[in-house]
């Protein structure tokens, strides 16, 4: 029973899953001179407090952030809005999905 238990820990810690860096993700939006704004992938240092930005693709989409995820399987990171859906790759910053909420909120 003992080595069934041990063999059973060991197999789990194979699978187990972290995020792949101390760093955390967000967006990062700017105001332009012409009044409209656009969003882009950032990373967030808890060590010294900055924001970098990853890479240069950008959106036109205006979030009212209503959850995020971290996929280090896949190397992305995910965006729910009131709106869109939207899915941005860790390793360069491009949009990989980004896609319309049709509901029936307004």
């Amino acid at each position: 029973m003992k080595k069934t238990l041990l063999l059973i820990t060991f197999a789990n810690l194979f699978f187990a899953n972290a995020q792949v860096s101390d760093n955390l993700f967000t967006i990062v939006t700017t105001a332009n001179p012409d009044y409209s704004t656009t969003v882009r992938l950032g990373e967030f240092s808890p060590n010294d407090g900055f924001v970098e930005n990853i890479g240069t693709t950008t959106s036109q989409n205006i979030f009212s952030i209503n959850g995020g995820s971290l996929n280090p399987t896949t190397n992305r990171f995910n965006l729910v809005s009131t709106d869109y859906m939207m899915s941005f790759d860790l390793t360069d910053g491009s949009i990989v999905n980004e896609l319309p909420i049709n509901s029936f909120y307004s």
